[in-house]
């Protein structure tokens, strides 16, 4: 109820607020909406996997429904709030308040918010090209409630991060959560031209943990949120499911990336290395499990536009289209993307097999903010069967 109500009380001061000029020159707010609605249609679902993971239906949703609010304090403070709203309830994301031009530290945020791993996690949704994340950031930490440090170097060309976070509900909160957890990571641009729209970036991320419950637990989808759970390492809170107990894991991160005028490209390794209990065989897993995954994708831009990059946080902003399809300037921008990508959790014994997906997609950037995607998927998992599947998503923010 407590969430719901502030939902509300942010649309009626989103209504009513003032220009942000009003709070004067180092006070400002301002308020936004996102919404993302997709459809899915399968074109061919093997019996096997069908058997193995649930019926693979069609449909649609609005993937998304989001309310954020961002502000600047005495211009030193920024503030960011934002909730998705999800079958009625308000799903927490961001919030948090970040002090800038610390002398020698750069910025220091606290709050809820992503820990600093993986370059396809830290690039927010609503930029990344295709549809979903790809499967291998299920081993990534997303958000959860800590303190974080970061800053950049070498004119811009290097950053770091380094934060202790604690385990959060989708309300923010981390009640009987434990020990915190240390996330760090370090990006670079070995080479950056401007103006040709150029860039390398190599990035490396390291995380240890101790589970919440003496436990881990990672499950993806096929990268189509309509489709069911193709893996799932079990569920702790269960009460009747295997699961894979833990004493502490360390995560590992890779990744590369750049963009040579309109092409670009990007690739990453994730891995978990799970320390099992001892003096007990009933663990869930092989003992000191391993799992792991990787994605690769290549896009191109056939009306010229590239990908930008958001030096502070080594990953990628908005596509900007050079033209205005909706004030009749042109076409927008048109993107094609192709990407394979694995995820490997067969060292728990609810898992039997390795999950592989290959996807292309078509985005169709219509103006700044307005965007269209229709993807079409293949996915696998191994020693059940495959399915194809074509999905379409309208999204839009302001």
């Amino acid at each position: 109820m407590r969430i719901r109500s502030f939902v509300l009380i942010v649309i009626a001061v989103a209504i009513a607020a003032p220009p942000a000029q009003a709070f004067g020159a180092e006070n400002s707010v301002r308020f936004g909406y996102v919404f993302m609605a997709d459809w899915l249609n399968w074109r061919s679902v093997d019996d096997g996997l069908n058997d193995a993971v649930g019926p693979l239906e069609n449909g649609s949703e609005f993937r998304r429904v989001r309310l954020w609010a961002q502000g600047t304090l005495s211009g030193r403070v920024l503030l960011d709030v934002s909730f998705d709203i999800k079958s009625g309830e308000a799903i927490l994301r961001n919030a948090f308040a970040e002090f800038i031009d610390i002398p020698y530290v750069g910025r220091f945020r606290v709050g809820h918010t992503r820990e600093p791993f993986s370059i396809e996690e830290m690039t927010t949704s609503r930029y990344v090209s295709f549809m979903e994340f790809a499967c291998p950031t299920a081993l990534a930490p997303g958000r959860n409630i800590g303190f974080l440090f970061h800053n950049d170097l070498l004119d811009h060309k290097m950053a770091w991060a380094a934060g202790l976070y604690q385990a959060a509900d989708q309300y923010g909160d981390s009640i009987g959560a434990g020990t915190s957890n240390l996330t760090v990571r370090v990006t670079g641009l070995p080479f950056h031209d401007e103006d040709d729209h150029r860039y390398l970036h190599l990035g490396a991320a390291y995380s240890f943990r101790e589970p919440v419950d003496a436990a881990v637990r990672y499950e993806s989808k096929p990268e189509l949120n309509l489709a069911p759970w193709y893996v799932d390492t079990g569920d702790p809170d269960s009460g009747d499911e295997e699961y894979v107990k833990a004493t502490s894991n360390s995560l590992l991160g890779l990744e590369i990336a750049g963009s040579f005028g309109s092409s670009h490209f990007q690739t990453e390794f994730m891995r978990s290395k799970v320390t099992s209990p001892t003096g007990t065989t009933d663990i869930g897993s092989k003992v000191n499990p391993y799992f792991w995954g990787w994605y690769i994708q290549i896009g191109h831009f056939f009306t010229g536009e590239h990908r930008t990059y958001d030096n502070w946080n080594g990953a990628f902003n908005p596509v900007v289209p050079s033209t205005n399809f909706l004030k009749y300037e042109g076409a927008g921008a048109i993107e094609l993307v192709g990407r394979y990508s694995t995820l490997d959790l067969t060292d728990a014994n609810n898992v039997d097999g390795a999950l592989s997906v290959i996807a292309f997609a078509g985005n169709w950037y219509m103006a700044p903010h307005v965007r269209v995607t229709i993807e079409y998927s293949l996915s696998k998992l191994e020693k059940a069967g495959g399915a194809r599947g074509v999905a379409f998503r309208f999204q839009a923010d302001f």
